[in-house]
Order: C-alpha cells, then structure tokens, then sequence
C-alpha cells in the first residue's frame, strides 16, 4: 500500500514523500526501484524524501544523482538487504557505517566486534566475519519466500520508456 501512494501522482506531494519516507525506514527492498524513480519528481519534498528514503534503505548515498542509484541498483539489486548493509560497514562516511551497523545488528542480532570509528583495517576485519557469518547461517535464516511481482513495481529502466 505503501508503494502504491508513494507512486500515484497527486496534488499534495506530502503523502507520497511520507510514504517514500516510511518506505525507506520499514528497509522495503522491493521499494528500489519506485525511489529511484522518485529522485526525477519536480516537487523537491518528494525528491529529498526518496534520497532520505534510499540512504536509509541502502546505507549508501549518491544524493539524488538517478544514474549514480540505477547503477548501484543493477548491481545489487539481486543481493539481499542485509548484504547491502554489510557492504557498507566499510563506507567512507563514518555516520553511514553507523547506519548500517545499526540496521545490520538490530536485524540480525550478530555483534561481532564492528564500530564505526575503528580503524579501516579493524572495519575490515569485523566486515570479513559478517560476510562469513552470512554465508554460513544468515544466508539461510534470512532467506526470503519468492514474492508475487507487483505489477506496478517496473524496473528503472523500464519505466525510463
């Protein structure tokens, strides 16, 4: 329901950047691609909420730069959230790291050793025994039943037709 307010146009752009915003903190994946698109709006509250919205969701930020997302997108548009999270464990912006280990330890409730203001090595590290733990438990714990396609939710590029 959330998508589908998000994406219909209307007057108020309020509902639709409250629910791009309640997207992005909810970590609904499948919501990708729609805020991606939503960084083309002209209403500047619904372009900030979806960049908002991307950065919570992603642990990533590539302001509101549509190629920069659709780039990331097709490369991990295919990995499981938490993936993207741990990916970002080694980000540049240390408030991101904070982000993402927050998100990532609050799903998983793995604590293994990570603090964003360790050194980039000691990040390393700790991010090495995430990706292992992923591999083998959270893989498995964490594996999503294949949901029917919404057929409203099209991919970047398709919708760029």
């Amino acid at each position: 329901a959330l998508r589908a307010v998000a994406r219909a146009p209307r007057e108020d752009p309020r509902p639709r950047a409250y629910a791009a915003h309640a997207l992005g903190r909810l970590g609904d994946s499948r919501a990708l691609p729609l805020l991606i698109t939503l960084l083309r709006e002209k209403e500047s509250m619904l372009v900030t909420a979806a960049q908002q919205a991307l950065l919570a969701l992603t642990a990533q930020d590539f302001g509101t730069s549509v190629r920069r997302w659709t780039s990331w997108a097709d490369k991990n548009v295919n990995r499981h959230r938490l993936e993207w999270l741990m990916e970002s464990l080694t980000h540049s912006d240390e408030a991101i790291r904070t982000l993402a280990v927050d998100e990532l330890q609050r799903h998983t409730r793995q604590y293994l050793g990570y603090h964003p203001a360790l050194p980039k090595r000691d990040r390393e590290v700790a991010q090495a025994k995430y990706r292992q733990w992923w591999k083998a438990e959270g893989r498995i714990e964490f594996a999503e039943e294949p949901e029917e396609p919404d057929a409203a939710d099209v991919s970047v590029e398709e919708s760029e037709s």
